[in-house]
């Protein structure tokens, strides 16, 4: 069913039985699906959101449509798996109401409509707390899924998507006036990595415009399970870094997958870093890698593939939104290069004194 206006959404809606008042109000800021909020008759909200096999805001661009199971899947197998200190950091998965694999349907519950992407500049919201709690919680979904099979086995669109970043990363240092050969040795010697890693769920897009925080004014409410003090231990045995703050939802697991728990960490440090660059260094990338580190204790060889992935990220992603080379682009691709040129030469001291020097294991 093509559901890609609020007309045939009622239609939808109705059809299959699903309450709903007439408030419906489009969810922007995602370019992949069409996405609603709406308004059962008791007046609680929920999202729902419907996939066609192309970007909504690209639609020349081919994307599967098998994103939305694996994110039902997820939805429905992840919460499970999470050991309690997960609800110890006031950190959750939206809960899943509903799920149309025909229709390529999924209704889930509705969390806030406030990102971290949005709250950095509130001056209220405390982003260091913030960025400790989702690095210790990603480290608890790496750790507690190194033998969980959930069923999202296969997720090719998602391999293909991360990929891209390696596979292009020299056609970026060169159009900016670097040297194309390290990027395609980058992509020799970790691109091929993406395609066979299997040692955990990974989120798979895992960005501060996927967190969601509990605003208050719109979703329900969220029940931590229990607290306790910052520094006491969390119920599975892993430290606590800090007391819950607002509660937490991450959101948007269309790119879900097994893989290298180091992807995960390079990107939202990469986004961070842009956000702390840009908007005012909040800190949001050194507390976020603090966390992580502290609680999953990776070894060199998990924290070298971090680094090389924040440094793609960076000498990358900025490209694509700019058609013609400038200054603030340029510079990125530069600090994205020296960072991967260092860690490719296990310059750790460099690294150590660089901008990811939170990423830094024991000085080696």
């Amino acid at each position: 069913m093509n559901i890609t206006g609020t007309n045939q959404l009622k239609t939808y809606l109705t059809t299959t039985g699903i309450p709903f008042t007439g408030s419906i109000q489009e969810v922007g800021g995602g370019i992949a699906n069409f996405v609603w909020r709406i308004r059962d008759p008791s007046g609680h909200s929920s999202i729902i959101k419907h996939a066609q096999p192309y970007l909504r805001r690209l639609p020349g661009i081919s994307f599967s449509v098998d994103r939305m199971n694996f994110e039902a899947r997820t939805l429905q197998s992840l919460p499970s798996v999470l050991p309690p200190a997960s609800h110890d950091l006031a950190v959750r998965l939206p809960q899943m109401l509903h799920h149309d694999e025909a229709n390529h349907v999924l209704v889930t519950s509705d969390d806030g409509s406030l990102t971290l992407k949005q709250a950095y500049r509130n001056p209220g919201i405390d982003i260091p707390a913030i960025g400790r709690r989702l690095g210790a919680w990603l480290a608890l979904l790496h750790r507690a899924t190194r033998d969980t099979d959930i069923g999202i086995d296969g997720n090719a669109p998602a391999k293909e998507k991360i990929g891209r970043y390696y596979a292009e990363l020299g056609q970026a240092l060169g159009r900016y006036g670097y040297e194309e050969d390290l990027g395609e040795r980058v992509n020799r010697e970790f691109g091929g990595l993406l395609t066979t890693d299997d040692e955990c769920v990974c989120h798979g897009d895992f960005w501060p415009g996927h967190v969601l925080i509990q605003d208050g004014k719109d979703g329900g409410g969220y029940d931590d399970g229990g607290g306790g003090e910052a520094g006491g231990g969390g119920r599975d045995g892993m430290a606590r870094t800090t007391a819950p703050g607002p509660p937490l939802t991450i959101v948007d697991w269309e790119m879900v997958r097994r893989g290298c728990g180091a992807t995960d960490v390079g990107q939202f440090a990469a986004e961070a870093y842009l956000l702390d660059r840009w908007w005012g260094g909040r800190r949001l990338m050194d507390s976020f890698l603090e966390g992580y580190v502290e609680a999953a204790k990776p070894d060199v060889t998990f924290l070298k593939r971090a680094a090389i992935h924040w440094g793609t990220h960076i000498a990358f992603w900025p490209t694509l939104a700019q058609r013609e080379p400038d200054e603030e682009t340029r510079e990125l691709v530069g600090i994205g290069r020296e960072v991967i040129e260092r860690v490719l030469g296990d310059d750790w001291e460099w690294v150590g004194a660089s901008v990811i020097r939170d990423i830094v294991p024991v000085r080696n």
